[in-house]
């Protein structure tokens, strides 16, 4: 039985495929999203690979994800986390569903800002911020989480020099198995959090409010967040004790989407996704939360929440074309595909499991009337592994996995690829493509495909090494 007082609790690892009466969701959607009719068509229009993103699908997961971390009596922010995916796009349509702005860096200050968000609605987090940065955040009303005490007397002197007070938290960090994530904020374990604490209170100039915490990524373990809610709990109480009044709990991001680690990142027998693992999540931190109310200002505590990954991972496709098939040494098959690890680079952590689609939406059936079809090189079906088509070994895709067909042309749709692919995209070999967002008003381009030119456009060639100049051609 759970008390009502903080102790050190005893972890165990919970497997998230125990969560729950209900069944497994499907990893990968089975087709297109639905508001394609002609999956062809927008290919032709807007080449190959190229991403798709689902208004109504990103709407529909954040309603989901601050459904279920809200309660009467806690104000519920969620802070959508722009590393995720920054397209300004994606950036806007959470915006009018309400979202703050959590940001890392000053690139993604200044584009919140472009977006119109207000600095009050912007939590600055992040292990290096700089001078002119932090002046711009505090100016603006940024909430500016502390990573450490270099940065906390920086901030305090540009709060002096500005003559305005800045929002401050501390950001946490503390032990939890054998990965922790202690390279950010202030260590719980040797009580350096609440020095960081005892220096903010003796700062005129900085306006404490919030404690943060942020301890993984694809962290499918809940556990990991009812320890972070009690820590969080325990330093507001010291806050208390030294005259801070904690206005903010902030346990960052890390939630997993539906999509498949591999089995060297995932927990022994495999993580699970259900339509109760939300809830679990929620539930680890909403139980100690309710408990310690009278520690929070006025009694109404601000549960901030800085999700990426679980909002928008599932709003976005991938389609790409087969280019080429061969038999490998071992008797089995490979295919290349026109998209690589250059802009789908969490293929080395996610088994991806990609489908073949008809021209109009809807998935291939395996041949015609069910009966699989033989392709003409010996194929009739089952696994092939999966090549980018890069220059490079590691450009795989896919180890095995079982397709209907493997004809050239064939176009593929990988589901799920809403996180970290396109902020984590490269220009190597190749060059980026399109986005195309389907909402209300049909298709929208919102990202161009690349040329070779955008590639280069930043460089330039010295005079004295132009063969125009030299008379070279």
């Amino acid at each position: 039985m759970k008390k009502d007082n903080y102790e050190a609790p005893n972890i165990e690892l919970i497997q998230i495929s125990t969560i729950g009466k209900h069944s497994i969701l499907n990893m990968n959607t089975s087709s297109v999203f639905e508001e394609v009719e002609d999956i062809e068509k927008l290919i032709e229009a807007h080449g190959s690979p190229l991403y798709l993103l689902s208004e109504k699908k990103l709407r529909e997961k954040y309603r989901e994800f601050k459904r279920n971390f809200t309660q009467d009596g806690i104000k519920t922010i969620i802070g959508y986390s722009y590393k995720t995916n920054y397209l300004p796009a994606v950036c806007s349509i959470l915006k009018e569903e309400g979202a703050y702005a959590e940001v890392v860096s000053d690139m993604e200050y200044k584009l919140a800002r472009s977006l119109d968000v207000p600095g009050a609605e912007i939590i600055f987090n992040g292990c290096y911020k700089t001078k002119s940065e932090l002046s711009k955040a505090v100016s603006e009303g940024a909430l500016i989480n502390i990573d450490n005490f270099d940065e906390l007397d920086l901030l305090d002197e540009v709060a002096k020099n500005l003559g305005k007070k800045a929002r401050v938290g501390i950001r946490v960090n503390f032990i939890m198995g054998s990965s922790s994530w202690t390279k950010f904020g202030f260590n719980y374990e040797t009580k350096e959090a609440e020095r960081a604490l005892k220096e903010i209170s003796k700062k005129k100039n900085l306006k404490f409010e919030a404690i943060h915490n942020h301890s993984g990524t694809f962290n499918v373990d809940p556990k990991i967040y009812s320890k972070s809610t009690r820590i969080i709990i325990e330093l507001a109480e010291f806050a208390k004790k030294i005259g801070l009044n904690t206005k903010i709990i902030d346990i960052g991001g890390g939630f997993p989407s539906s999509n498949k680690l591999k089995p060297e990142y995932d927990i022994p027998g495999g993580s699970k996704y259900n339509e109760e693992t939300l809830k679990s999540f929620a539930d680890e931190v909403m139980y100690y939360l309710k408990k310690a109310k009278h520690l929070f200002n006025n009694g109404t505590p601000i549960l901030v929440l800085e999700p990426g990954r679980a909002i928008v991972d599932e709003c976005m496709q991938l389609i790409s074309k087969i280019v080429s098939k061969k038999k490998d040494p071992k008797g089995g098959y490979n295919i290349v595909v026109d998209a690589g690890v250059n802009v789908l680079p969490t293929a080395y952590w996610y088994n991806f499991e990609p489908k073949i689609a008809n021209k109009t939406n809807g998935i291939k059936k395996n041949g015609i009337n069910g009966v699989r079809k033989t392709n003409g090189n010996g194929y009739n079906g089952g696994p092939v592994k999966i090549y980018g088509p890069l220059c490079m070994q590691i450009d795989s895709i896919n180890e095995s996995v079982n397709l209907s067909s493997t004809n050239v042309g064939d176009t593929i749709v990988f589901s799920n690829v809403g996180a970290y692919n396109l902020t984590q995209s490269m220009q190597f070999i190749q060059t980026r493509p399109a986005v195309i967002l389907l909402g209300p008003h049909g298709s929208e381009i919102i990202r161009k495909k690349e040329s070779w030119r955008d590639i280069f456009s930043l460089d330039t060639i010295p005079k004295r090494l132009s063969s125009k100049s030299n008379g070279k051609h």
